[in-house]
């Protein structure tokens, strides 16, 4: 059963006792100089020993004596002689008593540590809304440390803004749900901590309401979200404010975004067009001709290149007119390289195509009576004697 230490004296056996600290203690009542009682005082009395289980030992058959037995601490009592079996079994079941005990200590060590160094404040409160337990040992979270906090009711413990804030929450748990939310906390030295709030109903023994308290701190990820919700509106407005048009799509090629110049130029509300393939909301004709052509949206998801429109290309617009278009596209990758979706940047050309034709007309021809002019007999003439050399030579 185990290594078995033994002592004639209670003297020799509380200096035994300290030195080994045993499971399980056996004590005679009747020995010279010290008895057991006194020897069960001492040891209850010692803050390394008081909780090691004493079985009392002794001849002595009146009810009194193991009445004072129990009353000073132990947790048995054996008569001699000794049943020797029935005393292993209680000796046994002792020391597996003490075993699960000091199991049980562990684990509550471990849970206390857990909780101690937990990244969040945890708290139980009773039916009078007052702080039962406490995690937070050095006040960080609402400079209020753990201690102080016992007893304290929650609308002390985080002041009068944070109590308004969550009060029905308060009342909701008390009736027995269990409701999560988001919370700003405002704390005491001013600033905000963002928390994520989980409140857990758990009545105590008597069955009296009560509940837990979780908070995580989500500070900086609602930092994180507000900027890039920040940085995403700056985006917008400045794609809505630039003179071309802006479409993009997703991996599909599906309508995600149009910024205002392209809900002018397609005749296309972006309400209308989100989710719609690219070629339905861009049509792309070759000028000339007018048959259809592959959209650069296409060629840009297939190989993850940016890619320039053709130079004869157009957009046919919701109500069938033809743009002269100019426009590039690109792929659009997120932090790890992988394919989200293309961008298209493209604008109307028809006015410049328009006024360079116009141009090169006039510079060929007289402005008052539109017949060929000098410039282009001899551009003509010159062309016609390169290609008289060019068939002499042959």
């Amino acid at each position: 059963m185990g290594e078995v230490r033994f002592a004639t004296s209670g003297k020799a056996a509380l200096e035994i006792a300290q030195k080994s600290a045993p499971d399980v203690i056996l004590l005679d009542i009747e020995m010279p100089g010290m008895d057991g009682y006194e020897v069960c005082r001492a040891i209850k009395e010692s803050s390394r020993l008081r909780d090691i289980p004493v079985i009392f030992v002794t001849s002595h058959d009146q009810r009194e004596h193991e009445l004072q037995a129990l009353s000073l601490g132990g947790v048995d009592f054996l008569h001699k002689p000794l049943n020797v079996p029935v005393a292993r079994a209680r000796i046994q079941t002792h020391l597996a008593l003490q075993m699960r005990t000091r199991q049980l200590a562990r684990v509550k060590k471990d849970l206390a540590d857990v909780l101690q160094h937990l990244p969040a404040f945890v708290a139980h409160w009773n039916n009078n809304l007052c702080c039962q337990f406490c995690n937070d040992i050095a006040g960080h979270w609402f400079s209020v440390a753990a201690a102080t906090m016992r007893g304290m009711h929650v609308r002390k413990v985080l002041g009068e803004a944070n109590y308004a804030a969550i009060e029905d929450h308060l009342k909701d748990v008390m009736r027995g749900n269990c409701p999560s939310f988001d919370l700003s906390f405002v704390r005491r030295e001013g600033g905000l901590l963002f928390g994520q709030v989980s409140l857990v109903f758990r009545p105590d023994e008597e069955g009296q309401p009560g509940f837990l308290m979780l908070i995580t701190d989500v500070t900086e990820r609602k930092r994180a979200e507000l900027a890039l919700r920040d940085e995403k509106e700056r985006i917008r407005i400045t794609l809505n404010s630039i003179g071309d048009a802006v479409i993009a799509t997703d991996a599909n090629g599906n309508i995600t975004f149009l910024n205002p110049i392209a809900e002018d130029m397609t005749g296309w509300q972006a309400k209308e067009a989100l989710g719609e393939p690219v070629e339905k909301i861009m049509p792309l004709r070759e000028s000339s001709q007018g048959h259809a052509m592959f959209n650069p949206i296409r060629l840009v998801l297939s190989e993850q290149r940016s890619v320039g429109m053709a130079m004869n290309c157009a957009l046919m617009r919701r109500d069938g007119q033809m743009l002269e278009l100019e426009d590039s596209a690109s792929p659009i990758l997120d932090h790890a390289g992988k394919l989200t979706g293309a961008i298209i940047v493209f604008h109307d050309v028809s006015e410049a195509r328009a006024m360079a034709v116009k141009m090169t007309h006039l510079a060929h021809h007289d402005a008052l009576t539109n017949l060929p002019n000098r410039m282009l007999l001899q551009d003509r003439t010159q062309q016609a004697l390169q290609r008289a050399a060019h068939i002499g030579d042959r």
